[in-house]
């Protein structure tokens, strides 16, 4: 009998926060269409909705007095067309909705709406919880054009399909917006109809994982079966047509302690009821799906999106066995899997990576991406398209860094401006405070909305 262990507190939270999310993809739907009538979803994540469009809906939604208490009075009052003594607020200049047209840099520093099933899709897989709860209160996803993440576009815009295979690498503080950048990133590239492999915390797997237990076909180490499994229902979500491709090249043996084998040819779509039957398979199902789509002959380009990617470097381990001693991420069969990639990357064709640091409040503080950042060029200073290129070009697997930090006084004021538009704060006399504001925030982004809701 294999031993297993979970972290019940953990998991149960994950659980419930994966239910939360299902059903308020459903209610934030139902909100938003009960909004401004007529406003019909978009059927994919090709959708390109007019700038003027878009600020019909933003006006709809923002028509509030001036200056709403509490979530539950902003949301009525979002609603309400008609309210006594309502105030007209100014609306911000938007991008298009369609993150294909933010490669222009007068898009910078502009807020864009996530809308129809581009909305679903980004809330339910990619989209930070902390920000999922702030859209919800605001009733509408708004995302941050960030002149970093405009320099990643161009370059994968440039880029694609090429022969060499780049790496991005976002640096900078926790709390500077590195992760709405990566999901600002995921947008485009699905947008793009790329196939995107997305790993929202890779400090997870290697500080607090919901589930560890022994490998199932690996002996002496450990699989993260519960991130296998919400990995794969992510990446058949964004990535719907990707199991039609999918056979398996040889004879398979699923749970050698319980064998099951599969023929070579099976589809993929079939392999999938093996894990309701035990979920330890897709710890073995989700290497195999990413290395025959990497095999795949004509296939769109390959994106890795992987948040707090310096954690998969690292020596340092918080997991325990059920014997109450620390697993080395080198016994940890998914780091192992992605470090793999990241260092066979030159010689697997049609692929980039992005990443973004994560320092887990000081737990990874020493886990600097050496291995990522060395020799790498600053993308946001390439000014000209011949400049990206030379640089993309300059070996098998060029490497890319985008630096974040304190805001600038554009970057700020664009801030204040959106969260006036939405009664969050009163722009008066914070734009002249902004010394005040960055000693206050500091290097945090995601703290802005907070502190501006509580003006």
């Amino acid at each position: 009998m294999v031993s297993r262990w979970v972290g019940s507190k953990r998991l149960a939270q994950c659980t419930v926060a994966h239910l939360r999310l299902t059903v308020s993809a459903q209610l934030s739907s139902t909100r938003l269409s009960s909004t401004k009538a007529g406003n019909s979803s978009s059927p994919s994540l090709s959708s390109n909705a007019s700038k003027s469009d878009m600020n019909d809906l933003f006006k709809a939604l923002l028509d509030t007095s001036k200056q709403p208490t509490a979530s539950k009075d902003r949301k009525r009052q979002a609603k309400s067309m008609q309210t006594a003594g309502s105030w007209q607020r100014k609306t911000p200049d938007l991008a298009p909705s369609s993150p294909l047209e933010h490669t222009d840099v007068e898009q910078s520093n502009k807020f864009y709406l996530l809308k129809g099933n581009d909305k679903e899709l980004m809330k339910t897989h990619v989209l930070p919880a902390a920000r999922i709860k702030e859209c919800e209160e605001q009733g509408f996803y708004g995302v941050m054009v960030r002149k970093q993440a405009q320099a990643v576009l161009r370059a994968l815009s440039l880029w694609e399909g090429g022969e060499s295979n780049p790496r991005f690498t976002l640096t900078g503080p926790d709390g500077s917006g590195k992760t709405m950048s990566l999901a600002h990133i995921t947008h485009f590239a699905l947008s793009k109809g790329w196939i995107v492999f997305h790993l929202p915390s890779a400090s997870e797997l290697v500080l607090e994982p919901p589930v560890v237990e022994p490998s199932v076909d690996k002996p002496d180490e450990f699989d993260h079966t519960w991130t296998a499994q919400m990995w794969l229902t992510r990446t058949m979500e964004l990535n719907p047509s990707l199991f039609d491709k999918l056979t398996l090249e040889t004879e398979q043996t699923w749970i050698p302690a319980n064998p099951l084998t599969t023929d070579a040819g099976t589809p993929f779509k079939e392999l999938l009821p093996l894990i309701q039957e035990d979920d330890r398979t897709a710890s073995q199902l989700l290497p195999l799906v990413i290395s025959h789509t990497l095999k795949l002959k004509e296939r769109a380009p390959v994106l890795f999106v992987v948040d707090d990617v310096n954690a998969l470097f690292t020596d340092e381990s918080r997991v325990r066995d059920a014997n109450n001693k620390i697993i080395s991420p080198s016994k940890m069969t998914m780091v192992q899997m992605l470090r793999s990639i990241y260092e066979g990357q030159g010689q697997i064709p049609n692929t980039a990576m992005v990443g973004a640091t994560g320092f887990a409040n000081g737990a990874l503080a020493n886990s600097e991406p050496t291995e990522l950042t060395q020799k790498a060029t600053d993308v946001v200073t390439l000014e000209g398209d011949e400049d990206i290129q030379a640089a993309l070009s300059a070996s098998s697997t060029p490497s890319f860094t985008a630096e974040y930090g304190r805001l600038t006084t554009s970057e700020l004021r664009a801030i204040l401006n959106y969260y006036e538009s939405i009664g969050w704060c009163a722009k008066t006399g914070l734009e002249s405070d902004s010394a005040q504001l960055h000693l206050m925030l500091g290097d945090q982004f995601g703290r802005i909305g907070k502190y501006l809701e509580s003006l």
